[in-house]
Parts: structure tokens; C-alpha cells; sequence
């Protein structure tokens, strides 16, 4: 009877793990950085457009600044795969 419930839970456990792929997630991030001096720039806005040009999300950029050498500004948006 314990081996029969065994493979019952593995079959069980088996059958979800396609399910469970399906609700996979990309993260797409990425820096904002100045061409001069690389450092973060503040308040900027980003969009992600679909393959037609559509906006998808937007979000304004976080920025931090750890003293003037280690300005970073960063962005990343987490789309359903």
C-alpha cells in the first residue's frame, strides 16, 4: 500500500510540473546612464512597447547616489513569458 501511494504522489507531482512551467515570468532590466560622465541619471521615464509600437508597461527609473563616483539609475519590468 505505501509504494502505491508513493507512486500516487509522484504521478500527482508529475502531472502539475506543466502548469507549473507555464507561469513563468521574464525580468527585462537595464541601467539609464549619462554618455559623459556614466553616472544614473534621475526621474526618467521608461516604456516597454509590445512588437507594434504599443505601450506595455512604464515606470520612472530608480535612482540612487552613493556620493558623486556611484550614481546609478536602474529600471526592470517583470512580463509574463
Amino acid at each position: 500500500m505505501g509504494k502505491r501511494r508513493t507512486l500516487l504522489i509522484v504521478l500527482i507531482l508529475l502531472a502539475a510540473m506543466p502548469m507549473l512551467s507555464n507561469n513563468r515570468t521574464i525580468l527585462l532590466w537595464g541601467h539609464v546612464k549619462d554618455a559623459f560622465t556614466n553616472g544614473g541619471i534621475k526621474n526618467v521615464k521608461v516604456t516597454l512597447l509590445d512588437e507594434n509600437k504599443v505601450p506595455v508597461d512604464s515606470q520612472t527609473v530608480q535612482y540612487f547616489d552613493e556620493g558623486k563616483s556611484n550614481m546609478d539609475s536602474y529600471y526592470k519590468f517583470s512580463i509574463p513569458a
